[in-house]
């Protein structure tokens, strides 16, 4: 740098090193501990995130210098976008790949790490745009083989069609009510990452198609990584965390050699992987994993076989499944008539009552209908402030009911419903198979038993469903002692010259 100080090569590879020194550093975690009293407090912090910033900012430094002689010079903007999302600078990341998609707008890989920077600062509705973008850059083979690495066992297999990936991403979906699919976001970021974190643009290697960004785009980020040095064998034990599992292995045992290269152990929750580098710095390839529930060492596609991912549901916590309760009748030109209804617990809801049998609600209702390839064919977004209620005394809780109806062509369709609470963003969840019925025209038809507190016939309206006012029961639970009301119909049955049927119906009651 000294003799060609307009060189932006030096400036990469000086600025590489000191990145490969702030990870040793940055990848470690924070832990604060609180020890004392009231009134004397002392906070101890374990942490080696300092020892990183030194070269952190040594390495942004060097890179800004590369990116003002060659502003279009992209392994230096690779490398710089890596030391900022590392180094916890995400406006900085957002600030450099926008600047260079001004420039460089077909850029795939630009759009993704730039995605990468609008996530880190919670802009996830600019991060998933930023995704989609990079995605339809791409070349239709890495679209395929990106998008299915989740998949598929084993990624030099063909991939599935492109049509064939939204669907499996669609269903993936853990919540319709937000604009985008929370799985492919999270999907895409860790696709994001191990271009960043273990691609190479100097030799042209895309991190995704590296072992260790296999592995990091199925799993996440481990929750433990242990590095263990290259060296020669002396019979001296290993770090007691790597005995501990490596003990295990009498694969691992049998091929301890002389020498051993390097190795890094990634820990999940319930699973572990090997890595092993047998090249350069930065080549790994995966050597060994096993589940808890195993004792042998697994290879990499019979391990996806029996783990082919890790996710964790984001609205976990703030989630609970809705009693819902879906009937199905006839209605006109052969399509059939669904009626679902649900119940959401007044605990979970922040509600007031308004007039007997009523609360006021503050509710977003969505209800999502997909067909048998995951095509929307109904996406309804609703605020409700008002629903009917009902206590039930021997479940000691309140529910308020609400529903819908639907006219549905025969076959398999998707019904998801969720429901949120504005104020204790709580949701309420159902999802359901539907194989939806036929109710031919011909012969003696009946339509599902809808299971119902009370059915009330109102003598103004015409003959049909709309006459009847049902009280649905998505709950399923009656009152020993009660009445229990069925409401159900009867297609196709003969009529006399005066147009009168004659039927008979018989039940039975059962103890269970």
């Amino acid at each position: 740098m000294d003799r060609d100080p307009n060189n932006v090569l030096p400036l990469y590879w000086a600025a590489r090193f000191e990145m490969w020194q702030m990870t040793r550093s940055l990848d470690t975690e924070q832990v604060d501990y609180n020890y004392g009293n009231d009134q004397l407090e002392t906070q101890v912090t374990f942490s080696l995130e300092k020892y990183g910033i030194e070269s952190r900012d040594a390495a942004i430094g060097l890179l800004t210098r590369a990116v003002g002689l060659d502003p279009d010079y992209w392994p230096t903007h690779h490398l710089l976008g890596l030391v900022y999302y590392e180094g916890r600078k995400q406006a900085e990341l957002v600030g450099l790949f926008e600047d260079y998609l001004n420039r460089h707008p077909d850029n795939a890989n630009a759009h993704f790490f730039l995605g990468l920077g609008y996530q880190a600062e919670n802009n996830l509705k600019w991060a998933f745009t930023q995704y989609q973008a990079g995605l339809k850059l791409m070349s239709l083979n890495d679209q395929r083989f990106m998008m299915s690495v989740f998949v598929m066992a084993d990624p030099d297999s063909s991939a599935p069609q492109i049509d064939a990936i939204r669907k499996f991403w669609t269903g993936k979906d853990p919540l319709y009510l937000t604009e985008y699919n929370e799985r492919l976001l999270e999907h895409s970021r860790r696709v994001a990452y191990a271009d960043l974190r273990f691609g190479d643009p100097l030799k042209g290697i895309s991190g995704w198609h590296t072992d260790k960004g296999q592995v990091y785009i199925r799993y996440g980020h481990p929750l433990v990584v242990v590095a263990h040095p290259a060296e020669i064998r002396t019979g001296v034990d290993l770090p007691g965390y790597m005995q501990d599992y490596l003990a295990r292995s009498a694969q691992w045992t049998s091929m301890s050699h002389n020498y051993s290269f390097r190795e890094e152990l990634w820990r999940y929750d319930g699973f572990t992987l090997i890595f092993e580098n047998t090249d350069s710095r930065d080549y790994w390839k995966y050597r060994i994993g096993w589940l808890d529930s195993e004792v042998s060492p697994l290879g990499f596609d019979t391990f996806v076989e029996y783990k082919p991912g890790f996710y964790v549901d984001p609205y976990k916590m703030k989630r609970y499944a809705a009693a819902h309760q879906v009937a199905q009748f006839r209605a006109d030109n052969g399509r059939s008539r669904v009626e679902m209804y649900y119940g959401l617990p007044v605990e979970e809801l922040s509600t007031k009552e308004s007039k007997p049998g009523l609360r006021d609600v503050d509710l977003h209702q969505g209800l999502f209908l997909f067909d048998a390839d995951w095509d929307t064919l109904k996406r309804e977004i609703i605020t409700v402030k008002q629903l009917p209620f009902m206590r039930y005394d021997a479940l000691q809780a309140g529910y308020v009911f609400s529903g819908d109806r639907l006219e549905m062509d025969p076959g398999r369709h998707y019904l998801s419903g969720e429901i949120q609470d504005v104020g204790t963003q709580s949701l309420g969840t159902f999802r359901d198979t539907l194989d939806v019925r036929s109710f031919g025209g011909e012969v003696l038809n009946v339509s599902d038993l809808l299971l119902s507190r009370r059915v009330v016939e109102r003598d103004n309206r015409p003959m049909g469903r709309d006459r009847f006012l049902v009280f649905p029961n998505p709950l399923l639970q009656y009152e020993r002692g009660g009445q229990v009301v069925v409401y159900f119909e009867v297609y196709n049955l003969q009529c006399d010259g005066f147009g009168n049927t004659h039927y008979e119906l018989t039940f039975q009651i059962r103890a269970l």
